[in-house]
């Protein structure tokens, strides 16, 4: 059979639970549309049999908020992590998550119906808002409407609860009808708001507060809005009395003020520490003078209204000594719950003492899209967890930090460049890719003339790190040669493609798409004389061979001798499992560069499989990831560690 410039008549189907993408040279490893469905949400990496080595969860699990609602059957604990919703019925002592529907795990935000329990609201960084009527078993999206800013703040109107109030960095959101529909609120542009907050005793009393220290408020529910008080420069947060009306505690720059007749006049003193930044406030829900402030050096309580202060840390770990949430008990005003990183305290007697009760700890692993090792730096590496964002270590898995600059829960390609490893790119299920030129710190969109489906492949030029290939899902592949001018379309053929190969090794560039209906390659001596032409017949993952010969491996779902072409490829090598057509097929493959006979290929379930012959015999490897979904799988180039991503997070081969 010859080299044909239209595609076979045969199309097979992507399993869109397993399929990855193999984007060789960077190692961007992603998993093609095997997005989760609601409720099969990654647990933390659980310890396995010798060889594999659980890393440190992508989600941290820290506590951004706790609140405390009262039900026939006792009280629930509700805490907003990174990570997702978590909620406990027994006091705190475990937790439960309550993911299910919850696309976007990074949760800044919580509100609670008053008069039904089972209703609560979740806000996330990039601006997705969810609504569950069960108590969190279950939730939807009803952001439509919203920007993608991050959720500063959401507002439960306790007289009207079908009012709920929305705050982002630049905008104020209500609706009227549960989140049926929002309207932007005639609210103050060009200032930064940091917090809002609705007056308990007078829900039509709503305050907002900005970065730059103005404190504005509105007697009518958001409708119109009084000349601003001024506080302090650096306003993050304010909280008000819900038995004294008026009387207002705030945190500006990292320091407790007091303010009284609508926040109108305020005071200043925070002597408990000069060294301790406060970073959350409470007010005992029963006397306007007692006061919390949870701050970066341990717990101070005031009980004559922030005149003095003690410190309260007796119970605390040495480590729980940063305090990120405060939350008085809804039925015992004396009960207070704080959350310091993913630990839950307890305190019976107002703050005075802590007894430590619980734990965010269950699921945190995340389900891993991609997996991008530093291309120098044997500790560094990217990750990318559904619904979380783009995670980066720099110990070697030990920790994880989430890149903020990158506003999207979902990134489905990630790539970088040897010769300028500062220089980042982020596909994402949106359809938007990302540039990041200072090492992940800041990032920049580019949507020109991009077809605006989902990425689900990126691959960067080694050699020219300006040159920049994306692979979509139904809108074919692109390329980028100057950041700015955008995107040109590849091609007419390969629509929905599955991963993207670029061997620079021969004097002309030759890029090889792995599409839904076969491979497609492009020979040219300049990116825009390319056209694709048929190659191959599908296969279900597609790497380039280690070593300066031009080699690709593929691994065919249906057996060597039934991949269309495949004879006529000399350059191409088919692997299979034990080269058997009835074995399960292999769905991801790394070679070591180290020994390029040896091949690790990942099967559904299986785990990970190795050949130490090129793929004629294999045997599993380490053990224990059979019953994981492994959805990465990545040779780091700088230590030769073999790092393996699942649906229950990240793993590493030791003592292979």
């Amino acid at each position: 059979m010859s080299s044909r410039e239209t595609r076979p008549s045969h199309r097979v189907g992507l399993n869109v639970r397993t399929a990855l993408v193999a984007g060789v040279m960077v190692c961007a490893l992603i998993v093609i549309l095997a997005l989760p469905r609601a409720g099969e949400w990654s647990a933390s990496p659980a310890p396995v049999a010798a060889g594999w080595q659980a890393l440190a969860p992508l989600f941290s699990g820290r506590i951004n908020v706790l609140v405390v609602t009262q039900r026939s059957r006792g009280r629930t604990i509700y805490a907003g992590v990174d990570g997702g919703v978590y909620k406990s019925t027994d006091g705190g002592e475990t937790w439960i998550p309550c993911l299910e529907g919850l696309s976007n795990r990074m949760v800044r935000a919580l509100a609670l119906d008053p008069d039904r329990p089972d209703i609560l609201y979740a806000g996330t960084r990039g601006g997705r808002v969810y609504k569950s009527e069960d108590g969190g078993v279950h939730w939807r999206d009803i952001s439509q409407g919203l920007g993608a800013e991050d959720i500063v703040s959401l507002l439960v109107d306790p007289e009207n609860p079908d009012i709920i109030h929305v705050a982002t960095p630049q905008h104020l959101y209500t609706t009227r009808n549960g989140g049926g529909a929002w309207e932007l609120a005639p609210f103050v542009r060009g200032e930064e708001i940091t917090q809002a907050i609705l007056d308990p005793a007078n829900p039509a009393l709503l305050y907002v507060a900005t970065r730059q220290g103005k404190l504005y408020y509105s007697t009518d529910r958001g409708a119109h809005w009084a000349a601003p008080s001024t506080v302090a420069a650096g306003l993050s947060w304010v909280s008000t009395s819900p038995v004294q009306g008026g009387t207002l505690y705030a945190i500006a720059d990292g320091h407790v003020w007091k303010g009284e007749d609508l926040g109108r006049a305020w005071a200043y003193n925070d002597n408990y520490l000069d060294k301790a930044l406060a970073q959350c406030l409470a007010i005992h829900p029963r006397d306007a003078s007692h006061v919390l402030v949870g701050t970066t050096m341990g717990l101070y309580r005031s009980t004559d209204a922030r005149r003095t202060w003690t410190p309260s840390n007796q119970g605390l770990d040495a480590a729980h000594l940063g305090i990120n949430a405060l939350a008085y008990d809804s039925i015992d005003a004396e009960t207070v719950y704080l959350g310091s990183g993913n630990v839950v305290y307890r305190s019976a007697d107002g703050g005075a003492t802590w007894k430590r009760i619980g734990q965010i700890a269950d699921r945190l692993g995340g389900n891993v899209l991609a997996l991008v090792p530093h291309p120098q730096d044997a500790q560094r590496m990217y990750a990318s967890a559904g619904g979380g964002g783009l995670f980066q270590t720099v110990d070697g898995g030990k920790s994880w930090t989430l890149l903020e600059g990158l506003p999207s829960a979902w990134v489905t390609a990630v790539g970088l460049s040897p010769q300028e490893p500062a220089l980042l790119y982020a596909g994402t299920l949106q359809g938007v890719p990302y540039r990041s030129q200072d090492g992940g710190v800041t990032w920049e969109p580019n949507t020109t003339r991009l077809s605006g489906v989902a990425i689900t492949a990126l691959v960067v030029d080694p050699e020219l790190p300006s040159d920049v290939y994306l692979g979509t899902w139904g809108g074919g592949a692109y390329i980028s040669q100057n950041w700015t001018r955008g995107w040109s379309r590849v091609g007419s053929g390969a629509s929905y493609v599955r991963g993207l190969v670029l061997d620079t090794r021969a004097w002309r560039r030759n890029l090889y798409v792995l599409a839904e209906d076969g491979v497609y390659r492009g020979e040219y001596d300049s990116p825009n004389q390319l056209e694709l032409t048929w190659y191959l017949g599908t296969v279900t993952t597609l790497v380039q061979s280690a070593g300066s010969e031009m080699k690709l491996l593929a691994a065919g779902d249906r057996g060597a001798d039934l991949v269309e072409g495949a004879a006529e490829r000399p350059e191409v090598i088919l692997v299979q499992q034990g080269g058997k057509p009835e074995a399960p097929p292999i769905h991801l493959l790394a070679q070591s560069p180290a020994a390029p006979d040896t091949l690790y290929a990942a099967v559904e379930g299986q785990g990970v499989l190795r050949s130490q012959d090129l793929g004629a015999t294999w045997a599993p490897v380490g053990g224990g990831l059979a019953d994981r979904r492994v959805t990465a799988l990545s040779i780091h180039p700088a230590s030769q560690a073999l790092y393996a991503g699942t649906d229950q997070g990240l793993y590493q081969l030791r003592g292979e």
